[in-house]
């Protein structure tokens, strides 16, 4: 499997990779990643003593939701480099998260929301686990340079990393049915239509290892992790957005995301017609405590 972690990591000679655009339905992103953009373009050196490894390659992309399909190159980038960077675009989440994480690369947060949003797949700890989270703040404000944070990682901090990956992957990825009762199963549909009897019972295939298909009939199945079947109140409904316009405006997540660009996420404009006064300032107040 792609994501199984390599004792030497070897074949991994990137420090950091990028892949996608420079250009989203966000400005704030836009100029976010900008700054990225520049940090690994100014230090296209190689590491200390390794004259192969080299430190970060930024791989542009079109603005498109399927610029990884069917993109071998883009791809084996990904399973070229120990850190896969995954700063926010239209959303502070992306696709490309679970793309690095399938082919074993150590995805680099910088809003702790981008993989949080994952709850039924992802715990608090396994995000803890195998990503590196720094915090936008520090780039913006503090001017840290994301290469030295991750230079700054030992190899056993890495390998420990990459393990946490391992565990984790099956979750987080739909199985295929092997090619060969895939294509049984068709020659038996085949003969089904043209009026064909066939003796051979079909056969029932069941992915080898707890996968995406997994956790998400178990999380449907139970009354814990899904809406109560009778509904939603609205009191219940106007007090969970106020609770997102509040997340929006003060959680440093999300902090300067929306404030251009993506118009119809633009907190003033977010569920406008719930009246919040109320309970606003307590929400605050929550908020900061779940910060920290």
């Amino acid at each position: 499997m792609p994501w199984l972690a390599d004792p030497q990591s070897h074949h991994r000679h990137l420090l950091a990779v990028f892949i996608g655009s420079l250009k989203t339905l966000n400005i704030d992103s836009n100029a976010f990643r900008r700054i990225l953009w520049t940090q690994c373009l100014q230090q296209k050196i190689t590491l200390p003593n390794n004259n192969n490894d080299r430190l970060c390659q930024w791989f542009n992309t079109s603005h498109s939701c399927n610029g990884l399909i069917n993109a071998t190159e883009s791809l084996l980038l990904l399973r070229s480099a120990k850190f896969c960077l995954a700063p926010p675009g239209d959303t502070v989440t992306r696709k490309s998260l679970f793309d690095s994480l399938l082919a074993g690369c150590v995805p680099v947060i910088f809003a702790k929301a981008s993989l949080a949003q994952y709850g039924w797949h992802l715990s608090t700890q396994d995000i803890e686990d195998i990503a590196v989270y720094i915090p936008r703040a520090a780039i913006l404000d503090q001017k840290v340079n994301f290469l030295d944070v991750l230079k700054a990682i030992t190899p056993q901090e890495l390998r420990r990393k990459q393990l946490a990956i391992e565990k984790v992957a099956p979750r987080l990825q739909f199985s295929l049915t092997p090619a060969a009762i895939q294509l049984d199963r068709q020659k038996k549909e085949n003969k089904r239509k043209s009026g064909e009897n066939s003796t051979s019972p079909l056969v029932i295939w069941d992915s080898p290892v707890y996968d995406a298909v997994d956790v998400i009939i178990e999380h449907l199945l139970n009354r814990s992790t899904v809406e109560p079947l009778n509904g939603f109140t609205d009191e219940e409904l106007r007090l969970q957005k106020c609770r997102q316009n509040v997340i929006v405006r003060h959680h440093p997540d999300y902090a300067g995301l929306f404030r251009s660009g993506t118009r119809h996420l633009v907190p003033d404009r977010l569920w406008k017609k719930f009246r919040c006064e109320d309970v606003e300032a307590a929400m605050i107040n929550e908020t900061m405590k779940s910060i920290g």
